[in-house]
């Protein structure tokens, strides 16, 4: 956390561990029970640059990824059992998962831009494993 309180407004961080197997759990770097937020200084600079008001930071807007992963049959692993079991077979049945979750954490969240499309559930192209 910022190291010196807020003197005036300000905006309703997300102070809460990433629920398991959720997207924001993907989408959260490092550890899960430290946050970090902006000091105020920056907060207002960028208020004043992007011509915002503390009303716009009052509440969630958007998706914020609480909800455990799921992929749905639209992005279902299309690889044939015998090649998951042939790989499984060569690194081992613990370094093979067909999960939304598992799937989804190699693939995505490593960049904003990931990120982004995390919260508008836009997935280009995921591993079958």
């Amino acid at each position: 956390m910022s190291t010196k309180p807020y003197k005036g407004f300000e905006p309703k961080w997300m102070l809460q561990r990433a629920p398991e197997n959720s997207y924001r759990s993907i989408f959260r770097w490092g550890d899960p029970d430290f946050f970090k937020y902006p000091k105020e200084s920056l907060y207002k600079y960028v208020k004043k640059r992007c011509n915002l008001k503390d009303e716009e930071f009052m509440q969630y807007n958007d998706d914020l990824g609480l909800d455990p992963v799921n992929l749905g049959e639209e992005h279902a692993p299309k690889i044939d059992k015998k090649h998951v079991k042939a790989i499984a077979a060569i690194v081992g049945e613990k370094n093979v998962s067909q999960s939304d979750y598992d799937r989804l954490a190699v693939s995505y969240g490593q960049t904003m831009y990931d990120l982004l499309r995390m919260r508008h559930r836009r997935f280009d192209s995921l591993p079958d494993l």
